[in-house]
This record gives C-alpha cells, sequence and structure tokens, in this order.
C-alpha cells in the first residue's frame, strides 16, 4: 500500500520538461506562421497597388479617346505620338509627357498616388504609346516599385482602337 502511494506523487522531471518542449515547438509554429503571413500580406498590398495604379494608367488613355471623340477632335489627341512616355496626374488631370520615371507621391489627406502633392512613395508608374496609326495604339502600363532590395515592375497593356472611323 505504501509503495503504491508514493509511485502517485506527480510527474517526474523528464515528463514536464517533455511536455514544455512540445509546447513550445507548437508556439514556435505559430509564431513563424503568423510572421510569414504578415510579409506575405505586404506582398499582396504592394501587388494589389501596382495592379490598380497600371489600370488607371490604361483607363486615363480610354478616357482622353472618349474625351476627343465627344469633342470632335482627332481620337488620338494628346497620345499620337509614337513611342512616348506619359504620366497622369490626378491634380492637374493631363496626360504628360515624361522623359524620366517620376516617383509617385501619396497624398496623406485623401490617400491618392499624384505626382505633385504629398509623400514619396515605393511607386512610379511609366505609360507607354506605341505603334500609332490611325486606326490603333498600344498602350502599356508598367509600374515599377521596390520590394526589399528587389526591382519588382507590373505591366498591364492593351490596344485602343479608333472603332469610329
Amino acid at each position: 500500500m505504501t509503495n503504491n502511494r508514493l509511485n502517485n506523487q506527480g510527474f517526474s522531471i523528464i515528463e514536464v520538461l517533455s511536455v514544455i518542449a512540445i509546447i513550445t515547438m507548437g508556439m514556435l509554429g505559430l509564431l513563424s506562421l503568423s510572421t510569414q503571413s504578415l510579409r506575405y500580406q505586404y506582398i499582396n498590398k504592394n501587388n494589389l497597388i501596382a495592379s490598380q495604379l497600371a489600370q488607371e494608367g490604361i483607363e486615363v488613355v480610354r478616357n482622353l479617346r472618349d474625351y476627343n471623340w465627344k469633342n470632335n477632335l482627332v481620337w488620338n489627341t494628346g497620345f499620337d505620338i509614337d513611342s512616348g512616355h506619359y504620366n497622369w496626374d490626378i491634380n492637374s488631370r493631363t496626360l504628360i509627357q515624361q522623359p524620366l520615371l517620376l516617383p509617385m507621391k501619396i497624398d496623406p489627406g485623401s490617400g491618392l498616388y499624384n505626382l505633385t502633392i504629398g509623400d514619396d512613395s515605393i511607386f512610379s508608374r511609366d505609360i507607354i504609346v506605341s505603334d500609332v496609326t490611325a486606326s490603333s495604339s498600344r498602350i502599356t502600363v508598367n509600374v515599377n516599385y521596390q520590394e526589399g532590395q528587389n526591382d519588382k515592375v507590373y505591366s498591364a497593356e492593351t490596344m485602343l482602337y479608333n472603332w469610329r472611323q
């Protein structure tokens, strides 16, 4: 009877250390998973912003074409220079021919990206017009940004047609 009571007094130090090791490994796995999740969230955020800035660049040129049609102008007025490099600023609402890539700024008040107001962002946009003919133009938008030590480029491309001719 006495022998039975002595064997059931508690856990040995080896059992306690084993349980602590198992719990620690589980917690390290969760910490690694959450750290990796935050890193991918940052990458996805930048990729989403770059894709939206590229789509905006295409829509700007498309809207300019539609404005030209509405006002009975030649359909590609404002982007009729072959191999032109442009950018668009929300504040001036114009397509600006640019020889260099300008860093975009983010307006802290509105959260909008532009070329003139706000703090520098990691993004720069290049709207390239090429293959200009009387009936079509190729529009390519490259959004450049840096992620850590890596340079990233998000590209979008479309063809605009003068389907009114």
